[in-house]
């Protein structure tokens, strides 16, 4: 579940076809190196009849380094190494890397290149959907709220392949022109257990 959560935390530059807040969104997050985000990340489950709402903090460099809080779980990506810490067993997975950005993770960096999209409400919502020629194991089809004063994300809603309903609900974002290298770097307690795969 939250694993399918992380494929939509990461926001990078948007569609070019509309001269609304979505496109000054798309120039914002086209000219920014680090973006960071705090959230809270909403799963709805109509077969268990629950809703789990979690708080997140998101730090993404533009070359595809990630770090991604939620709740007791963090994962982290240099570039080198996946990291997966959760703190309720102080265990850290750690996963050779490819070197490469990982398209499951930060494929919304690419929504031009795999979605179309239509206007629902001109300036506060849109749907995306995939192209017929795209292969990647994130949605068919997603829901972007807009801001239209701050020109900002507000929501984006989609169903996950148990068809839970899932929301990330922005609170706060920036966007910078750098990234600190500290925020990619792994720290985690000395009494960690390391589990290499």
């Amino acid at each position: 579940m939250k694993k399918i959560i992380l494929l939509f935390l990461i926001l990078t530059p948007m569609l070019s076809v509309f001269a609304d807040s979505y496109d000054k969104i798309k120039e914002k997050l086209k000219n920014s190196q680090c973006m960071h985000y705090q959230i809270i990340a909403v799963v709805k489950s109509d077969i268990f009849e629950t809703v789990d709402s979690t708080y997140g903090e998101v730090h993404i460099s533009k070359n595809g380094r990630y770090n991604i809080t939620l709740g007791e779980e963090s994962y982290l990506y240099d570039l080198k190494n996946y990291y997966t810490y959760v703190v309720a067993n102080n265990q850290v997975i750690v996963e050779k890397g490819d070197g490469n950005s990982n398209d499951d993770i930060l494929f919304i960096t690419k929504l031009d290149e795999f979605y179309k999209s239509h206007i629902l409400i001109p300036d506060l919502e849109y749907r995306l959907k995939k192209k017929e020629n795209i292969i990647g194991d994130f949605p068919d089809s997603l829901i972007i709220k807009t801001d239209k004063k701050s020109h900002e994300m507000k929501e984006i809603s989609y169903y996950d392949i148990n068809d839970e309903l899932n929301r990330i609900i922005f609170l706060k974002q920036s966007y910078n022109s750098f990234c600190e290298d500290s925020l990619f770097i792994p720290n985690y307690p000395d009494s960690v257990e390391r589990v290499k795969l």
